[in-house]
């Protein structure tokens, strides 16, 4: 294989980061690709296209596929749209853990009255007593992942009273008060994945947005390719034509001299003249072509508007490996590598994980709850706090909760949804599979016959050049004329043309075949990593 340039670039996917290097070698758990040493391509294909006159006003950009493949995962609009959706998920993953997170709350408060006593014991009929009353509190709160609901009080009041009935005129309560909640049944499972529930669904989701950005890339990387080769393509094929051209233009002077000698007719040059400018005609389409094949690869590449100007001059050329892989190895390799099936497997654990809430809904609702107090009062602030801390007051409480709902109509329908969600999972990865089963056998096929037509067209374009050879020289021996000397070179192009069309053919049923098993970025040497992004 022809070398090609090393270029690594990093991608920024929060929280997750592409690591884009790119090479032409094959990963080393590949089977070995053994050159075969009947064939090389013609050198007119090895090399790099020369930019004519006409289509170098301005300096060209010189790119090859790697970088191209660089270029497109760092710009293309698709990576981009695909990065902000795994950025989203990650953000819902932190939205999901709210339930968890600690929290803290202040309160505080001033009631202020004058009122008439209720009872004869704040005072007599007529009076009217004024009264204020503060308090202020703190309290720490947590859910585990256990579904236990953890709680830390601290309260406190001041009472400023007249009334009969008061403790004290200026009277000081504090209560500081631990309370735990444990639901037993509904909301609760060993394996904590029931309480867990919205943090997996949130998991799932950002893990499928990975796979979906790693298939995104890969069909990136696909479509560059197969855009470059299209601009091989379409520079290759100007090239044949510019051969045929030339040919043209030396049979028409070779014509003239024969004509000046007298061995041949005026007539003779009239075949010769039409021929070439046949192919020059022929070689403004090839330009246009050219220029296409460009400004799709621009557009891919996503390339700033001052370089849509430059000619676009790709320096790798097609190359001819054979590949006989037997199917069983890359079905093994899709079924490990493939994206689509990475998210189907998601997909049922998440199915999964709703029919295991679902059944923990049809459950009651028993909840135990428990809480410890130490209380104080005093009309001194500082000696109720004392009195807290040594648990002069205390309090203690226990109690179950339980609620229940006989029919369970919403439970159950939730039940009944998620096993058919798991059914339909089990439906879909059947179904692709069968897809995936088709694409790598086309796949294959079709990298035979590529191959088989790059040997059968190279033969092809042999006996054409040895065609014209021989037809030239019956032409200088006067055994031919113009018309059967063109109708050869119409072959020898047309063959010419088949062997490049089949080598092109070739690269892209290789990567094909690599799209079809999910190893595309493994093949290219591009590793795809998650990391922790900001």
């Amino acid at each position: 294989m022809h070398p090609v340039w090393h270029r690594h670039q990093r991608l920024l996917l929060f929280p997750l980061l592409f690591l884009f290097g790119a090479a032409a070698a094959a990963p080393s758990d590949h089977p070995p690709l053994a050159a075969t040493p009947d064939y090389v391509p013609p050198d007119y294909l090895r090399k790099p296209p020369t930019v004519p006159p006409q289509l170098s006003q301005k300096p060209p950009r010189l790119i090859t596929i790697a970088e191209a493949i660089e270029t497109a995962l760092r710009k293309n609009l698709d990576i981009a749209i695909q990065r902000e959706a795994v950025r989203q998920r990650d953000f819902a993953q932190s939205i999901a853990l709210l339930s968890f997170e600690p929290s803290l709350q202040l309160g505080i408060s001033r009631n202020k009255s004058k009122q008439p006593p209720a009872t004869s014991l704040d005072g007599r009929p007529g009076q009217v007593f004024p009264s204020t009353i503060d308090s202020w509190s703190v309290r720490i709160s947590e859910q585990l992942p256990t579904a236990t609901r953890l709680s830390l009080d601290f309260s406190n009041g001041r009472s400023d009273s007249s009334l009969g009935s008061a403790v004290a005129p200026l009277f000081y309560r504090s209560t500081l008060m631990v309370t735990v909640s444990q639901p037993l049944l509904q909301g609760f499972s060993l394996n904590n994945h029931v309480q867990w529930a919205p943090v997996l669904r949130a998991r799932f989701d950002s893990e499928v947005a990975r796979e979906n950005a790693r298939l995104q890339a890969i069909t990136t990387i696909k479509a560059t390719e197969d855009l470059y080769w299209n601009l091989v393509l379409s520079w290759k094929a100007y090239e044949v034509k510019r051969s045929a051209y030339a040919l043209a233009e030396k049979q028409l002077e070779l014509t003239r001299r024969q004509i000046a000698a007298g061995l041949l007719a005026e007539a003779e040059s009239i075949r010769s003249e039409s021929t070439l400018a046949r192919n020059q005609v022929d070689l403004l389409t090839y330009e246009a072509a050219i220029e296409d094949a460009a400004d799709r690869l621009r557009q891919q590449l996503n390339l700033p508007a001052a370089e849509w100007e430059q000619p676009l001059i790709p320096l790798d050329s097609p190359s001819f490996t054979p590949v006989a892989i037997p199917f069983g190895t890359v079905w093994e390799r899709a079924l490990s590598a493939r994206p689509e099936l990475k998210n189907l497997k998601i997909d049922l654990q998440r199915d999964s994980l709703a029919l295991e809430v679902a059944r923990n809904s049809l459950l009651p609702s028993l909840n135990l709850t428990s809480s410890l107090a130490a209380i104080g009062g005093d009309k001194d602030y500082t000696a109720a706090l004392d009195q807290v801390g040594s648990l002069s007051g205390w309090q203690w409480t226990v109690g179950l909760d339980f609620s229940w709902q006989p029919l369970g109509i919403a439970a159950r329908g939730a039940v009944r949804s998620a096993q058919a969600g798991l059914r339909q999972d089990a439906l879909q990865r059947e179904l692709k599979l069968t897809q995936i089963r088709l694409e790598l056998r086309m796949a294959l096929r079709s990298l035979q016959i590529a191959e088989r037509k790059v040997y059968a067209a190279a033969k092809s374009r042999d006996l054409a050049e040895r065609s014209l050879e021989v037809e030239q020289r019956r032409f200088l021996n006067n055994i031919s004329d113009n018309f059967k000397v063109a109708q050869v070179q119409g072959e020898l192009e047309v063959a010419r043309q088949a062997e490049l069309q089949a080598l092109i053919d070739h690269e892209k049923a290789r990567s094909d075949l690599l799209r079809a098993t999910g190893e595309l970025l493994e093949a290219r040497n591009l590793t795809f990593e998650l990391r922790q992004g900001s």
